[in-house]
């Protein structure tokens, strides 16, 4: 994520999720977990219900000099389970809850709200012009939309970056909320059936 937003990230997240989502507590992945380089970098969150079984909050930054950050919903049977999905298994795609046959998975939040177009959550900056840009304009066109978003990047001030991830962070919380009562309900489906 780039540099600018990544701290603001990182440290709205850790001061909102005790207030929006008391009931996950943030999960250290231990150092000689054979799964621990697969949540190297992102924030995990536990909620264990009373039957053990667990649901998990993963947050994550995007890549390299992206803007945007992903938010997944996982689940186990165990708090000592992480919520990581069978490498190569394709059937993970076809559900949006936890579901039988599934000892542990995760889920993008968006993949649970049953959206088309499975993305991240998308900080809003001035760079966002260049993608109303039509492929077809002029090189004098791009380079102009180019130059003018670089300069406005570089004007935005730290107040503006705070309120663009808050902005984006409002939006992902609302899509948790929307669809954590019918995940945890899924998962406890499952355990009443085990």
């Amino acid at each position: 994520m780039d540099k600018l937003y990544k701290v603001q990230f990182l440290s709205q997240l850790k001061a909102r999720m005790p207030l929006d989502r008391p009931e996950f507590s943030l999960q250290k992945v231990p150092k000689d977990h054979p799964l621990r380089s697969r949540f190297a970098g992102s924030l995990l969150y536990l909620r264990q219900l009373p039957s053990r079984h667990c649901v998990w909050l993963e947050w994550f930054p995007g890549d390299g000099v992206e803007r945007e950050f992903y938010a997944f919903l996982g689940w186990s049977f165990d708090p000592a389970v992480l919520p990581a999905n069978e490498p190569g298994d394709m059937r993970i795609h076809s559900i949006h809850e936890p579901s039988a046959g599934f000892a542990a998975g995760a889920l993008n939040v968006q993949a649970v709200e049953r959206r088309q177009a499975i993305a991240g959550f998308r900080i809003a900056t001035p760079w966002d012009q260049l993608y109303t840009l039509s492929p077809r304009a002029s090189e004098a066109d791009q380079k102009s939309v180019m130059n003018k978003a670089y300069a406005e990047y570089r004007a935005v001030t730290e107040a503006q970056r705070v309120d663009a991830v808050r902005n984006a962070m409002n939006e992902a919380f609302a899509s948790v909320a929307s669809v954590l009562p019918r995940f945890t309900l899924a998962l406890k489906r499952l355990t009443s059936d085990a």
